[in-house]
């Protein structure tokens, strides 16, 4: 867990401060005696009248001193037992939270699929009202989430990933449902797409101005088999979805990357859609497969976007904006729309096969590389503006290039 809370601390008064305010009572009374019968001895008066009314009026110092100590010991003490009582008091949180926390972490290895959806709820709540256990409770459910989970006729081995074409473009459920032999694995995919909904619904932004009911954690969600996963309009540090399984349709759509988001190696089985996300360091797709669409329209990259050997039925980047290169090569895909996108840096389209590469009313800052390894139709470039140099390799003909 989370490193919890520093209790308030306080000491007691020590016997030492004790016997100083004594010594200072007493040093205040001989001062206010002396300076009161001092000029009475300068002066002839009545034998032991003014003396004593001098008397009298040092010893009431001398009082008034010794009371103001006393109020102030008793505030002291006031203050003293009121920080044991929020000490105690925070004690008791903390142990009820730990508690919880360990008592939710021991239903999650119940045979019971309620008991295990139970105690995935109890951990949202957990964080939801002690921010400092978010990270940690994020970390189980994305624990839980990337134990092995296989479906017989839906598992994705290296073979899939290669060629989706075995798994389908459907339902992300229904594909998994229809693979299910055991109640008990029916069950289990409920638990997981609760997981799922829980965790993705910690992060989501209920508002830019109310950041206190959103969790700002990293994720980790490598090699997991995610089911229907959508993760829109929500705020995301640092991601790892590498070699992660995608089952059915995935959305992304709105969410802002904070930190990096690394999708190495993942494959999905149905489209993967990023629309309109802003990634504000480096975006990896390195070896991606999807079956159906891969779309980042109107998305927003800071950093270097990275497409390395990335297999899509369609790519679209129709009015992206890219502040750093992006680079899509040794892929394969039949279209690529990139419509309307700005582009601030260098822009490869390398060693890629490509069935049509569509690009109009584009602005290309920087050089743009053209050379890939297979272009079947055109490439149409036309009402685009290219600022830097155009390298189009011999591998495309003059004609398939329509500027």
């Amino acid at each position: 867990m989370d490193q919890p809370k520093r209790a308030p601390s306080t000491e007691p008064l020590s016997a030492r401060t004790i016997w100083v305010t004594g010594v200072c009572i007493l040093t205040v009374t001989i001062a206010a005696v002396a300076l009161l019968l001092w000029p009475l001895q300068l002066v002839a008066t009545p034998p032991g009248g003014g003396k004593i009314e001098a008397l009298k009026v040092a010893l009431s110092i001398g009082a008034g001193a010794g009371a103001y100590a006393t109020l102030a010991l008793a505030a002291r003490r006031q203050r003293h037992d009121e920080q044991v009582a929020r000490i105690t008091e925070f004690d008791a949180s903390e142990r009820r939270v730990t508690e919880l926390y360990s008592r939710s972490i021991e239903q999650l290895g119940s045979e019971s699929a309620t008991v295990r959806i139970g105690a995935l709820h109890a951990l949202k709540r957990l964080g939801d009202n002690n921010p400092t256990q978010r990270q940690a409770i994020a970390n189980v459910l994305c624990s839980y989430l990337r134990m092995p989970y296989e479906v017989p006729g839906v598992a994705i081995d290296d073979e899939d990933r290669r060629d989706l074409n075995s798994a389908g473009a459907q339902d992300g459920r229904n594909l998994v449902l229809n693979g299910i032999r055991d109640a008990r694995d029916a069950q289990e995919l409920q638990v997981r797409i609760t997981a799922q909904e829980l965790l993705t619904q910690s992060v989501c932004r209920t508002s830019d101005l109310d950041r206190s009911d959103r969790w700002e954690v990293d994720i980790d969600l490598s090699h997991a088999t995610l089911v229907d996963f959508r993760l829109v309009d929500a705020f995301m540090k640092r991601v790892r979805f590498v070699g992660c399984n995608f089952l059915g349709d995935t959305d992304f759509g709105g969410t802002v990357f904070s930190g990096t988001a690394d999708f190495s190696g993942s494959a999905c089985t149905g489209a993967l859609v990023a629309t309109g996300c802003t990634f504000k360091e480096g975006a990896v797709f390195l070896g991606l497969r999807v079956r159906d669409l891969l779309s980042f329209s109107g998305s927003v990259f800071d950093r270097k976007c990275d497409l390395h050997e990335v297999y899509a039925t369609e790519i679209s980047l129709t009015e992206a904006n890219f502040r750093d290169t992006l680079s899509i090569q040794q892929g394969e895909t039949e279209t690529i729309e990139a419509i309307e996108i700005t582009c601030d840096k260098r822009v490869y389209f390398s060693m890629t096969r490509i069935g049509q590469l569509d690009a109009q009313r584009s602005l290309f800052k920087a050089d743009l590389r053209l050379a890939p390894y297979q272009l079947d139709h055109q490439a149409n470039f036309e009402d685009a503006t290219i600022r830097g140099q155009l390298d189009i390799s011999d591998r495309v003909a003059p004609q398939q290039v329509k500027l």
